[in-house]
């Protein structure tokens, strides 16, 4: 009679247990946890730390932290592992989209770039043609001036001789020509002075060709200065020179005489 009371009494406290947690049960017909095979296994209790299963065997109390992952996904404790899964997700997802974000930009610059620069078969193709005419144009711009201060330089009344072909060189006859002396060629050579120089010489040159005082302020002008150099080479001589007018006097006076 007592055993058949306490058999009785624990069903009276499995079922009250039951009745208690009915809203927390759990049914598997094989719950398998770590090396153990439940059968006919119903889950009474649930918290954070351990949980009550009643099997066909009989009760058994675990622990969650003992628990595999498989284990804690039947239970429900799906929240003690898919925090970690989403937050990698999403870390590897925002990783992912700022990666492509970075690349399309990168790639959208290099594409800008490069539309912008020729290429190495537009360079190789085009280079000797534009060294060439660059080359060409140089020498014939040099040139020209060479021979428009020649021409400036007879029109004075000098002879420029060899030195007005010759870079730098060029400013003897030219400061000669415009009645300076040979220091101001020193004084073109110095940052700052050589602008007082360029407008001591563009007066007097053009003095020393017979023109007007306005075709000096031309000649300084950074647009107008070429047209009034190329002036004064080609334009005739307003009057005589001074040295022409020195040279001609005395033969005036013997004629007279």
């Amino acid at each position: 009679m007592r055993l058949k009371l306490s058999g009785f009494i624990g069903m009276l406290v499995t079922a009250g247990i039951l009745a208690v947690a009915g809203e927390q049960e759990l049914k598997f017909p094989l719950l398998k946890i770590g090396t153990q095979a439940l059968t006919n296994a119903t889950v009474t209790t649930r918290n954070k730390d351990y949980v009550f299963i009643v099997h066909s065997s009989g009760m058994s109390n675990f622990k969650v932290a003992s628990l595999d992952e498989e284990a804690r996904e039947k239970l429900g404790y799906e929240s003690l592992v898919k925090p970690k899964v989403q937050t990698n997700a999403v870390a590897a997802w925002a990783k992912g989209t700022m990666s492509n974000l970075q690349t399309e930009r990168v790639m959208a610059l290099e594409e800008s770039v490069k539309s912008r620069l020729p290429t190495p078969a537009t360079i190789t193709k085009l280079d000797p043609t534009i060294l060439c005419a660059i080359a060409a144009s140089l020498l014939l711009s040099y040139a020209f001036f060479c021979y428009c201060s020649m021409l400036i330089c007879k029109k004075a009344g000098t002879e420029p001789g060899v030195l007005v072909w010759i870079p730098i060189l060029q400013m003897v006859p030219l400061v000669r020509a415009a009645g300076m002396g040979p220091l101001w060629v020193l004084a073109f050579l110095i940052p700052l002075l050589n602008l007082v120089a360029q407008i001591v010489w563009s007066f007097k040159i053009v003095k020393a060709r017979g023109k007007n005082a306005g075709w000096a302020i031309l000649l300084l002008l950074p647009v107008t200065n070429i047209l009034a150099f190329i002036y004064l080479a080609f334009s005739a001589v307003g009057h005589p020179p001074k040295n022409e007018q020195r040279r001609s006097a005395p033969m005036m006076t013997l004629e007279t005489a």
